[in-house]
């Protein structure tokens, strides 16, 4: 985020700037096809027969009727599926955000007050009202910039708001924050306020989308890393694997199709220019996907859930029940069991 914003005040356009920039797309391009590692893991197969709809049947139905209603849809259901999205998207940030605080909650053996989530959700619906103007340039029709403008404008007074909402939550509770703790929540709290200090998407987007990235990357290669390391089972799923590799190619491809509509590959054509919408639909409705499969996947109220998060982050947790610190309604400020050794 740090990175993204410097770049954004320095206007800095140097070649190890530009490369380390591409680095960090490329980070936040891959994220969402990297969800697929849940796919060649035994132990999150079987909370799927549990949850087909969620897991199996709204992915690929989001995905296919993505691509098949940017193919056929014409340029006005583009736009406002465009709007969905980024909607979308930024709510789920938002709600990544207050899973992330769940874990450092759960390595500090604090509770997160339910003040301090109500918080994040504030700061989430105001990068939700800012982020249409932001990507929208361009894109959204002119009939639909009054509306951007005023979201925007009301996002950025309720932010304010929600800034010192959050300093008086800190003031109040100061004891209980430790420097940890206080690095988090700011940082949560500020996530979104790039959008209404820059322009440019350097500084206005990219910034909190690539620092999402990151820190799914980093949950995914930490799920990755425990494959396998339940005593002697295998728990990769060979067969699934070709599946996911597939998958992950599938959304690179699609993902770079916006460029290669109407340039000389393409040639003019009708057809390919179709099938080029139709790769880009995919890989929103595959984006779109990824929202859904998370919200399930991560899900702590859930036992299924719990048990399988438990087990790929057995490091973190040690003997206690994710869920106890995370769902459980706050009865203070009191530290809940052992902190598991090794713990951040």
């Amino acid at each position: 985020m740090v990175f993204f914003i410097g770049v954004a005040m320095s206007g800095t356009s140097t070649a190890p700037v530009q490369h380390a920039k591409a680095l960090l797309l490329l980070i936040g391009a891959i994220h969402v096809p990297a969800t697929v590692l849940l796919y060649v893991d035994r132990d999150f197969l079987r909370l799927i027969p549990a949850n087909r709809w969620r897991y199996l049947y709204l992915p690929i139905s989001l995905s296919i009727g993505s691509g098949v209603l940017f193919a056929f849809g014409g340029l006005v259901s583009q736009v406002y599926v465009y709007l969905m999205f980024w909607a979308w998207q930024a709510y789920h940030y938002g709600r990544q955000n207050i899973g992330v605080y769940s874990f450092v909650a759960i390595a500090q053996g604090w509770r997160p007050r339910q003040t301090e989530k109500r918080v994040l959700q504030m700061a989430t619906a105001c990068g939700v009202c800012g982020t249409f103007r932001t990507l929208g340039v361009g894109i959204a029709p002119g009939y639909l910039d009054g509306i951007s403008d005023a979201l925007y404008r009301a996002g950025y007074v309720a932010f304010i708001g929600v800034l010192a909402y959050s300093i008086h939550v800190f003031l109040k509770n100061r004891k209980d924050f430790s420097p940890t703790k206080s690095l988090f929540f700011f940082t949560f709290v500020l996530f979104f306020f790039p959008i209404f200090l820059w322009n440019n998407l350097d500084g206005a987007f990219f910034s909190y989308a690539i620092g999402h990235g990151t820190q799914y990357m980093v949950f995914m290669t930490v799920l990755s890393s425990n494959l396998g390391r339940n005593g002697d089972r295998r728990d990769v799923s060979r067969s699934m694997m070709a599946v996911g590799a597939f998958v992950m190619l599938v959304g690179i491809i699609a993902y770079y199709a916006t460029g290669l509509k109407g340039s000389d590959w393409a040639g003019g054509s009708v057809t390919w220019n179709r099938l080029l919408d139709f790769m880009v639909g995919i890989s929103v409705g595959t984006t779109i996907a990824h929202f859904v499969i998370d919200a399930g996947a991560w899900k702590l109220s859930q036992s299924s859930t719990r048990d399988y998060v438990a087990r790929r982050f057995v490091f973190l947790f040690g003997d206690r029940s994710p869920g106890v610190m995370s769902d459980a309604p706050h009865r203070g400020h009191e530290r809940v069991g052992r902190r598991p050794e090794g713990a951040a």
